[in-house]
C-alpha cells in the first residue's frame, strides 16, 4: 500500500515538474520574441532619427515615412519631428504634420530607446 502511494506521488510530482520545465521554455521563447521585436524598434528609431537628421530632403521624407509607419518614437526623434515643422521645403513639413497626427491618433507612444543600466 505505502509503495503504491508513493509511486503515484512520484508520478504526478514527476507530472508537475514536466509541466514546469514546458512552461518555463515556452516562456523564454516569448521573452526572447518579445525582445527581439523591442531591439528591432530601437533599430528602426534610430535608423528613422539618421534620416530625419540627414540635409537630403528624401532621407528627411524616407525618416519621417518610417516614424508614421512605426506608430511610435523616443523623445529625441519627437523633438526632431517637431523641428522639422519648420523646414524650408514644404512636402517635409506637410510629412512631418503627418507623421505627428499618426502618432497622436495612435496615444503619441513615447518608447525609451535608453539601455537600463545594470
Amino acid at each position: 500500500m505505502n509503495h503504491s502511494l508513493l509511486s503515484i506521488s512520484s508520478a504526478v510530482l514527476l507530472a508537475i515538474a514536466i509541466t514546469m520545465v514546458i512552461a518555463t521554455f515556452r516562456l523564454r521563447v516569448r521573452v526572447l520574441e518579445k525582445y527581439k521585436a523591442i531591439e528591432w524598434s530601437r533599430q528602426q528609431i534610430t535608423r528613422a532619427l539618421e534620416l530625419c537628421d540627414s540635409n537630403d530632403v528624401d532621407d528627411i521624407m524616407n525618416g519621417l515615412q518610417t516614424v508614421r509607419a512605426l506608430g511610435f518614437a523616443d523623445e529625441q526623434l519627437l523633438n526632431r519631428v517637431g523641428q522639422l515643422l519648420n523646414h524650408h521645403d514644404q512636402r517635409v513639413i506637410e510629412h512631418a504634420q503627418d507623421a505627428l497626427l499618426a502618432l497622436a491618433r495612435r496615444g503619441l507612444m513615447a518608447i525609451s530607446t535608453k539601455q537600463a543600466s545594470s
